[in-house]
């Protein structure tokens, strides 16, 4: 069998400067009809045959490259200084990186187990109906317990429950399960 491996960009890329804003742009020389530049308020459309060729690289890292040097010699020259978006030589990869999950993340964790009382009080209902038909208040919060719902989340699954028919107030506190 054969070794797969990356085969090197070597097609020719056209850099050249938006007529409009003066961004640096790249399109490839064949096999492109155009490029229309990134700029938000600029959007405007180059046709590869009207484009007015500054460079031609090789292959698309270098696209890219020659691209990020003269818009860097460009915002030097116009502003006297080098640009404060750093755009080459930004990223280093390192390995021993620990990700640590942020406060948002723990938010939609808790978010996700709100559904998931639901689903654990129409689990616990499944095993109750199997014993009972009616059951107390208080059998019901120890039921609760024992499946790690917390008192505040069963009074609001018994709403849902209420709501949806799947158990019925009946009085003394006692509860019908209907499922």
């Amino acid at each position: 069998m054969e070794e797969m491996g990356f085969v090197k960009d070597e097609k020719p890329y056209i850099i050249f400067k938006c007529t409009k804003c003066g961004r640096y742009l790249y399109v490839k020389k064949e096999g492109q009809k155009g490029k229309k530049c990134p700029m938000p308020r600029c959007g405007r459309s180059h046709p590869v045959v009207s484009i007015k060729i500054e460079e031609i690289v090789l292959g698309l890292t270098a696209a890219v490259d020659t691209v990020k040097q003269r818009q860097n010699e460009m915002v030097s020259q116009e502003f006297g200084n080098v640009s404060s978006f750093r755009t080459t030589n930004d990223f280093v990869i390192n390995s021993k990186v620990q990700i640590i999950p942020s406060q948002s993340s723990k938010k939609k964790v808790k978010l996700s187990e709100e559904v998931d009382y639901k689903a654990v009080f129409y689990a616990m209902l499944k095993d109750i109906r199997k014993s009972y038909d009616f059951i107390p208040e208080y059998v019901l919060c120890m039921k609760a317990k024992e499946f790690s719902i917390p008192v505040s989340e069963l009074k609001l699954a018994l709403k849902h429950g209420i709501r949806n028919k799947l158990i019925s107030h009946e009085k003394d506190n006692y509860f019908r399960i209907i499922l």
